[in-house]
């Protein structure tokens, strides 16, 4: 794989690193709690998975292949998530699941790291 794509997961990653910093059922929060602005926001605190590959100002090509890379690795329990089969349908049904753990979406950046690397 690119060092590119290393990179931007690895940028995706260290935008998640603390729990205070990620969400659910937002792409981004302020620090009231706020929903409904955009990811890229200055106003922003914590993202879903999605909203930090936003955030992290991807250009669309690269984002979409950090997108399609998580997907991947999402497929075995994309069945379960209730998307429609659409990478980024995937990845936000991920990160939304019920009982889902700022962990477990830390876990599945760092395996796409690893693969990447």
């Amino acid at each position: 794989m690119s060092n590119q794509l290393l990179e931007n997961l690895k940028a995706v990653r260290n935008h998640l690193a603390t729990p205070d910093r990620w969400t659910q059922h937002s792409l981004a929060r302020n620090a009231d709690g706020m929903s409904g602005l955009l990811p890229e926001s200055g106003a922003a605190v914590c993202w879903c998975l999605f909203g930090a590959l936003r955030a992290v100002e991807l250009p669309h090509w690269s984002r979409a292949a950090v997108v399609s890379t998580l997907a991947k690795l999402i497929e075995p329990e994309a069945k379960d998530l209730h998307n429609n089969g659409v990478a980024a349908d995937i990845v936000i049904a991920f990160n939304d699941a019920d009982n889902r753990k700022h962990g477990e979406v830390l876990a599945l950046l760092d395996k796409a790291i690893a693969n990447a690397s």
